[in-house]
């Protein structure tokens, strides 16, 4: 019996897969490792959304809503500045340690310190807008502590280098592990009856030790460690004349993922954030599905346009659509009928208000999948500024509604101020843009893809059946 499989370090995932894709792996060696490294990355979610998701009911029901309602709000205020801390330098990164330009030493040094820069700056807004807008010291402190994450994150460029050379599953490794036992700490600080704030000590540690990790594993796997890294000043201003309009996508994104939480702190107060996070827990923990299967699929789509014909690239692109439509309507419905006693099961009677916001703010589930299906179709295409003034108008939105709804609605005026604009960024967007119509036209048809169903299950037949060649 050959031993192959056992010598093959990328063979865990694929081992899995049915016998005929296997055999189409076969002497396929970059392929197969692209295989294992999605399995490696799709395996982390799963794993992390199950234990995030059950642990979480406990930390929720622990706290109540006012205290989980300053937990949520500190983690709502500090993630609107990830995209700063980062400088949408990520897909960068990833696609110079791939090029000949530049040396990978000069990739990882200069993007180390212009994301350092990024992390200080945005830790100093972060406390400027505690200290000046919010005059209880639970929340001052819990925003403080769960703002040293930014610096965190900003040193976190190890995992770029991982996927570059298709080697993610070293990551999850320290991912996962990480999670593990950040989750065992939060079921023994509820065995303790620890406060919030030891939460968001908890909090902020995990994120050091993810970072940590993946720095143990890449000193390891890339056997030369930061020996080499430099800073060239050049390449920086290549990287940021390259990466600003994804900075500003990216501010755009958190805006009106995150912005609904803090302003429902601000306008109503702690206790309604609590009660809307819960039902933002639910209709978000779903949000990896869309990604994974663009992931997957998209590539195999992109080939088509170059090795067959522009009409099948767009044939397949709808059925990318449809696909992550209907996953979404099949998921959206069932939840949206069950949400009373779902929350009722899950949180208990002190969350019963989240009910009804669960059952509008499922429905931006649906444009969530399209938006990150879509966003890949964008950059291939080259249209990121596009996708920029899109995420930006979602944005602005986003604000303007929730400044409208929030004091009348509270968090039902949330949720409905997060569907309306994750649909303006993501389908409205392109009525103002003629280039564009064609996508349009694709969005539409995805939109009512339950009307449609026989000839978009034929088409999606026909992707999943390509992706497996």
């Amino acid at each position: 019996m050959s031993n192959k499989g056992s010598e093959d370090p990328q063979s865990f995932w694929v081992r899995w897969l049915p016998e005929s894709v296997n055999q189409a792996l076969v002497d396929r060696a970059t392929l197969r490792a692209l295989f294992e490294n999605a399995g490696w990355l799709m395996g982390e979610r799963v794993v992390k959304m199950a234990i995030s998701f059950f642990v979480g009911v406990w930390v929720v029901r622990y706290l109540g809503p006012e205290q989980y309602g300053v937990y949520r709000y500190a983690i709502s205020l500090v993630g609107l500045f990830t995209a700063v801390t980062t400088l949408g330098l990520d897909r960068i990164v990833i696609r110079n340690l791939s090029s000949s330009e530049w040396s990978g030493g000069e990739v990882m040094g200069t993007a180390f310190v212009l994301r350092i820069g990024g992390g200080i700056v945005t830790m100093l807004a972060v406390a400027a807008i505690t200290f000046s807008s919010n005059d209880k010291w639970i929340t001052q402190l819990a925003v403080l502590i769960v703002s040293g994450r930014l610096l965190f994150v900003s040193l976190d460029i190890y995992k770029l280098w991982f996927k570059s050379e298709i080697k993610s599953k070293y990551t999850v490794w320290v991912r996962s592990g990480v999670k593990f036992a950040y989750s065992g700490l939060q079921v023994l600080f509820i065995l303790l009856g620890l406060s919030v704030i030891s939460f968001v000590t908890l909090y902020l540690i995990q994120a050091g030790l993810k970072v940590f990790g993946a720095f143990i594993m890449y000193k390891y796997v890339s056997k030369n460690g930061t020996t080499g890294w430099e800073f060239d000043f050049e390449l920086a201003q290549v990287m940021m004349e390259d990466a600003w309009p994804l900075i500003f996508s990216g501010i755009s994104v958190a805006v009106y993922m995150k912005v609904d939480q803090v302003m429902l702190g601000r306008l109503v107060g702690e206790k309604s954030v609590g009660v809307y996070a819960t039902a933002v827990k639910i209709s978000e923990m779903w949000y990896f599905i869309p990604t994974a299967i663009a992931g997957t699929v998209f590539p195999k789509i992109i080939s088509s346009k170059e090795n067959v014909s522009e009409k099948l690239y767009y044939k397949r692109m709808q059925a990318l659509y449809d696909l992550v439509s209907l996953l979404s309507y099949s998921i959206i419905v069932p939840v949206v009928l069950s949400a009373e006693p779902l929350i009722g099961f899950l949180f208990g009677v002190e969350y019963v208000g989240s009910a009804e916001i669960l059952k509008v703010h499922m429905w931006a589930f649906l444009f969530v999948s399209l938006g990150a299906t879509q966003g890949r179709w964008l950059v291939a295409e080259n249209f990121t500024r596009f996708a920029m003034v899109a995420a930006i108008l979602g944005a602005s939105v986003n604000v303007g509604l929730n400044i409208i709804l929030i004091p009348s609605y509270g968090g039902a005026g949330a949720a409905w101020a997060t569907l309306i604009s994750q649909a303006a960024s993501t389908y409205v967007a392109y009525f103002f843009y003629k280039r564009l119509w064609q996508v349009l036209i694709q969005l539409s048809k995805a939109l009512i893809v339950p009307l449609r169903l026989r000839a978009a299950l034929d088409g999606i037949g026909d992707i999943l059946r390509n992706t497996k060649k």
